[in-house]
């Protein structure tokens, strides 16, 4: 009987280890078609000891997908997935609030914008019907006014004067003393040509004394064109007196032999760019001469007046910044203007880009800005400027400085013509041919510092030196001659204040 049950145990035995090998088969089988290609892995891997970390899981896992109520629902209704009915509550009504809380933003944003853009419509429907009603269109006007007793002054004058589809040119005449010789002259202009005379009286002097003599201006008329010949180094001092005759519907002409001058007008009476008039930069090829008398010049030798529009730079890397497009208006008066000045046969006017205009003035302001400051370091003629080796080595550093400026210009880039003369030997002949010319005439510079007057230092050498800080351009010798010829105004200046006679101090004492 005991062998019996020992061999009915042991038959029992056999098959429920067959059982458990079979069964360990099959889900070795499937684990190797469902996890093919991965590592194995230990089974207390997958078996996680505390049941709130699953639960907290499967809940950051449920937030992380969708924060939907019927989600929630249906993720809680799961089979092993262990959370309260009070969680699930408390996990949609946080989910509503925060929709709501939403909605209710956008809507509070969406009325403050609309309520804004109402407000400004309203307000800009009231300003225009507290505003003026404009003023009528007035044409150009044809008037033209000129400022500066120099023989350039003299000479566009005399030519104005000589047509009659336009008014009387006006004359603006600051100093007493030169007032007194207009009324001497007969109030009239003479040219000479060679042998011939030619007397025009068809201008009217209008005498503009220094403000500082009067509480109040004493001519408040607009003037609508303006061509200024002053010098550059007093053109900023002479504009003092009629600033308040200048606006936006102003136009300016300025027809000297440097550059820069209408950037210091622009920085010293007009950096509001609304109310800035517009400029036209000249450059006046005729030869004239004075005569010794105040309103009478000579002409030499027939040329040409080159016209520009000016366009302000916005500096280093001169990259133009257009805030305010230039109203219709103003544009049509700075070629009013130029239309003007092209119409009068006699000054043979025309109007060019800027780098047409600028492969003209360049050179002549390249010669002055070098030539003119040797003469005054030298206090020479030009014709010793030009004999001196030591000199010519000097100037042909100094336009060497000069090249490399205009040559990063961005007014004249991409022009052929204009890198062809300034990047080859053309310009230091044009230099030395001028100064050949010259011969044993003298140089303003020198007599404006003689005089104690101001010189033109910086719209001659001064404009290069700025140009070249605005593009990055490293020109030493410039900046080195610059210093030079300050140094020396400065010696002079002292030296004839310490040279008041004894006796005219004492008088000044008493």
């Amino acid at each position: 009987m005991e062998a019996a049950a020992e061999d009915a145990e042991a038959h029992d035995e056999r098959h429920r280890t067959a059982a458990e090998n079979g069964n360990k088969g099959t889900e070795g089988r499937e684990s190797k078609k469902g996890n093919k290609g991965k590592q194995p892995r230990d089974a207390d891997d997958d078996r996680d000891p505390n049941p709130r970390s699953r639960q907290s899981k499967s809940e950051s896992i449920l937030h992380e997908g969708s924060t939907d109520q019927f989600s929630m629902l249906e993720a809680a209704s799961r089979p092993g997935h262990h959370t309260t009915a009070a969680a699930v509550t408390s996990q949609v009504n946080e989910s509503a609030s925060d929709s709501v809380g939403h909605e209710e933003h956008y809507r509070t944003a969406g009325k403050e914008l609309l309520d804004f853009w109402e407000a400004q419509e309203q307000q800009a429907k009231e300003d225009v019907l507290d505003r003026p009603p404009p003023p009528p269109y007035q044409p150009p006007s044809e008037q033209i006014h000129i400022l500066g007793t120099d023989v350039v002054g003299r000479y566009i004058a005399h030519a104005l004067a000589g047509c009659r589809t336009i008014p009387p040119v006006r004359y603006l005449i600051h100093r007493y003393n030169l007032w007194t010789a207009w009324e001497q002259a007969g109030r009239r202009l003479t040219r000479r040509r060679g042998a011939e005379l030619d007397v025009r009286g068809r201008v009217v002097g209008e005498y503009c004394p220094k403000n500082k003599h009067f509480k109040t201006p004493l001519n408040y008329e607009r003037i609508d064109n303006l061509i200024i010949t002053v010098p550059p180094g007093s053109t900023v001092s002479a504009l003092a007196d009629i600033r308040h005759r200048l606006d936006y519907r102003s136009t300016i002409c300025l027809v000297q032999t440097g550059l820069g001058v209408a950037e210091a007008l622009i920085d010293e009476y007009f950096p509001n760019v609304e109310t800035r008039p517009t400029f036209l930069l000249g450059h006046l090829t005729t030869a004239v001469g004075s005569t010794g008398q105040h309103f009478s010049f000579a002409e030499f030798q027939p040329g040409r007046l080159y016209l520009s529009i000016f366009e302000p730079s916005a500096g280093k890397g001169m990259k133009r910044i257009i805030k305010h497009h230039p109203p219709i208006e103003r544009t049509q008066r700075a070629t009013h203007l130029l239309k003007l000045l092209t119409a009068m046969p006699e000054l043979n006017a025309t109007g060019h880009p800027m780098a047409d205009f600028f492969r003209q003035k360049l050179p002549s302001v390249a010669f002055r800005a070098v030539a003119d400051p040797l003469a005054m370091m030298l206090d020479s003629a030009y014709n010793e400027v030009a004999r001196n080796t030591y000199t010519r080595q000097l100037m042909d550093q100094f336009l060497g400085d000069i090249t490399h400026v205009v040559a990063r210009l961005p007014e004249c880039r991409n022009q052929q013509k204009f890198a062809v003369f300034f990047q080859g030997n053309q310009l230091r002949k044009f230099v030395y041919k001028k100064l050949r010319l010259k011969d044993d005439a003298d140089s303003p510079m020198r007599n404006d510092m003689g005089a104690g007057t101001h010189t033109d230092l910086d719209y001659l050498t001064g404009y290069f030196v700025r140009r070249a800080r605005e593009l990055s351009v490293p020109v030493p010798r410039l900046e080195n001659l610059m210093l030079l010829v300050k140094a020396k105004k400065m010696a002079m200046i002292s030296q004839r204040n310490d040279d008041i006679p004894l006796e005219d101090a004492e008088e000044e004492e008493r």
